[in-house]
């Protein structure tokens, strides 16, 4: 968590699923979580949890894919109990892989979409915020506000759109170079030129397009 007064005390949860061929498959959560913010109000927030994921995976190959989709569909649904209100959250989040030549240096374009969007009849606590900083989203901004400067107030958000452009190539084509304990060593070097785009908003607000931040 980007905040030392979060403390998660109990998780367990239960799943189970079935794939259609190689390209489809689907996941069913249950469980139980809680979580307790240390402020001044020392609230413990409960929940029963369930949730339902679906993936749909055309890669050619899972490490740097030269082709295909991968699309991840996630809808989340936190029961609160006692005094502790629902959470409902609805994910989208798709990238398309596209092989520019198999000649010099093998450039591949990806372009990756995520939508976000989560609602509550109360605030969205700390520990369900999102944070549009960090490698996972737009390079360049921390995960952690206070370290964005004035961009901070962009970058804590309850709901994002996001988008990706990159192209990678390999300079180096990874090898096995020795192995230590029966772990391999894998030299190789590659390229990456990105740009990366996400907005956010606080629940029941619309995005705002001056929200914006951008890292590349």
């Amino acid at each position: 968590h980007a905040y030392s007064i979060i403390d998660d005390l109990n998780n367990f949860q239960l799943s189970t699923g079935f794939h259609v061929n190689s390209s489809h498959k689907f996941k069913f959560i249950s469980g139980y979580s809680s979580h307790l913010l240390d402020n001044n109000i020392n609230k413990i927030y409960k929940y029963y949890n369930l949730n339902f994921r679906y993936k749909y995976d055309t890669r050619d190959i899972y490490l740097d894919p030269t082709k295909g989709v991968l699309m991840n569909l996630k809808f989340n649904n936190f029961i609160g109990i006692s005094d502790t209100k629902n959470i409902h959250q609805f994910e989208f989040n798709s990238t398309y892989f596209k092989s520019i030549n198999n000649n010099f240096l093998k450039p591949v374009l990806r372009y990756r979409s995520t939508i976000y969007l989560q609602t509550s009849n109360d605030n969205i606590p700390l520990f369900h915020k999102k944070y549009l900083g960090g490698h996972k989203l737009v390079k360049g901004y921390s995960k952690t506000p206070a370290e964005n400067g004035k961009f901070s107030q962009y970058t804590e958000v309850d709901n994002f759109l996001f988008n990706s452009i990159t192209l990678q190539g390999t300079i180096i084509p990874r090898q096995i170079f020795f192995s230590i304990l029966k772990t391999d060593v894998v030299i190789g070097s590659d390229f990456r030129f990105f740009i990366d785009h996400g907005i956010g908003s606080l629940q029941k607000q619309q995005f705002n397009l001056g929200n914006g931040i951008i890292g590349y």
